[in-house]
């Protein structure tokens, strides 16, 4: 709009379950609206869902999805950061703020990992051009519109080019596969080790792992 001082802004946010539930008329509504092109929102929902520390346990990706907000869900400490990277990036790319699930398990442990950003390349999905960034005078109708019709489809696009959901064991097309999401990928990762089951073992016995990093 005229007079604007900044090309964008971007913008994180935290909060717990229940502050996902207090802000579902804001999240809905703002993303919506969309974001600016030099701009980015990630929402980073801290889920416990053994109600460690919390009022009731809770999960978010439902929360986000009423309020039409995709949902990365990093496996651990690492992927905040890269899934982040991503994030903004995707959240620029589509117009929609983004959400971003971090359990108990994985904000209340450290790493040493590396946080150069050329760890998480960035691919831009190729686009018919047109903008579906944050402006004046979008009727509310037809801003839901655009975004199930333009948005959505931006981000699976986006998600396709990056390979956010990929196969990590391809046992191709063996009579087992897995899929995985979040904290209980390492979890599954882990529990084929201690039964001796390294990628080519699991290949060899037809067992095939797919990780989903959006659900």
């Amino acid at each position: 709009f005229a007079g604007a001082k900044y090309d964008g802004v971007f913008a994180y946010w935290y909060g717990k379950g229940p502050g996902v539930d207090r802000c579902g008329d804001v999240f809905k509504h703002a993303n919506a609206a969309g974001t600016a092109r030099h701009g980015g929102v990630l929402l980073v929902a801290g889920d416990d869902h053994a109600c460690k520390s919390s009022t009731l346990p809770h999960q978010s990706e439902h929360a986000f999805d009423a309020a039409m907000i995709p949902v990365l869900y990093p496996t651990g400490v690492k992927e905040i950061i890269e899934l982040g990277l991503h994030g903004f990036a995707l959240s620029r790319f589509s117009g929609c703020w983004i959400g971003m699930k971090c359990v108990t398990d994985t904000i209340e442990s450290s790493a040493s990992v590396d946080i150069s950003p050329d760890q998480a390349p960035v691919i831009l999905a190729e686009t018919d051009g047109t903008s579906l960034n944050i402006k004046w005078g979008v009727f509310p109708a037809m801003a839901e519109q655009q975004h199930y019709q333009s948005r959505i489809p931006r981000v699976k696009a986006f998600v396709k080019a990056n390979r956010l959901n990929r196969v990590v064991i391809d046992a191709g097309g063996g009579p087992l596969g897995i899929v995985t999401s979040g904290k209980a990928h390492l979890d599954l990762m882990q529990a084929l080790e201690e039964v001796g089951l390294d990628e080519a073992s699991c290949k060899a016995a037809g067992i095939g792992v797919f990780k989903v990093a959006m659900p």
